[in-house]
């Protein structure tokens, strides 16, 4: 944890420096926030930052013949990063808005999740409708946060949101008993699910607003075209279904 944190304060000097100079312009500068596994993840034995998202930024920067350097942050943290010019792209299972449109860019979509309802086992909550006189949590920050938002606002539920930086807090609030369920991506859920057998039920959450994951970059990026056409040539070559069948596949031990 340490080397984690050394890490992320180093690289967090590079990332914020005040100007580039003609070396550092071959360099990626790409925020993430690693709690949402297998997307992204500190791998404890590797002491590096991994997954399907990080292998895919990796590879966009290869193709870009850019040296990628990867910062972890809570999300929050991650659209005042860009819109402050700090960061030159941000992947982590970051999904567009109109709001968000407004003072920051994204590519084009590059991967299209299910959103899950994570509860505790000997009190499931597997439907919207069940969600009413309960608490329900969400990363500070995403998408899913903005989804309960959604539905509180429609009244038809009554709720209270609870919020956190970091999905690993929200899961001990849910076992501790302080609120009913997690909104969370479906995969990154069943994760939880597998890792605390028994004591969790992963059920989707379904709703019209739920959109796929694109890559978020400062408003007028001059990176946007250029990442568009290489993830146009990942997806045409396959790249993308490669990195699900390794990270997202039921046979994939990553995945596990």
């Amino acid at each position: 944890m340490l080397k984690h944190l050394i890490t992320c304060l180093t690289l967090l000097i590079i990332i914020t420096g005040c100007k580039k100079n003609k070396q550092e312009e071959a360099v990626l500068r790409i925020v993430t926030s690693a709690d949402q596994a297998p997307f992204e993840f500190f791998n404890s034995k590797t002491h590096s930052i991994e997954g399907f998202d990080i292998d895919l930024a990796k590879e966009i920067a290869k193709r870009l013949n850019m040296e990628a350097v990867v910062v972890d942050m809570d999300f929050g943290g991650i659209l005042p990063s860009l819109q402050a010019n700090q960061a030159d792209m941000a992947i982590a299972g970051i999904t567009r808005t109109l709001e968000r449109e407004q003072t920051i860019d994204f590519t084009n979509d590059y991967y299209q999740p299910k959103v899950a309802l994570l509860s505790l086992t000997q009190h499931p909550i597997k439907l919207l409708s069940e969600l009413d006189g309960h608490k329900s949590g969400a990363q500070l920050g995403t998408f899913h946060q903005m989804l309960l938002e959604e539905v509180a606002a429609s009244g038809i539920e009554k709720f209270e949101i609870v919020t956190r930086n970091r999905l690993l807090d929200l899961v001990q609030e849910l076992l501790s008993g302080n609120i009913q369920t997690v909104v969370m991506d479906y995969i990154p859920a069943t994760k939880f699910a597998l890792a605390n057998v028994g004591k969790f039920v992963v059920a989707e959450f379904k709703h019209p607003s739920v959109k796929a994951y694109a890559i978020a970059l400062p408003k007028g990026s001059i990176l946007k075209e250029k990442i568009n056409a290489v993830l146009k040539q990942l997806i045409d070559e396959g790249f993308i279904k490669q990195l699900e069948q390794k990270w997202l596949s039921a046979e994939s031990e990553q995945a596990k």
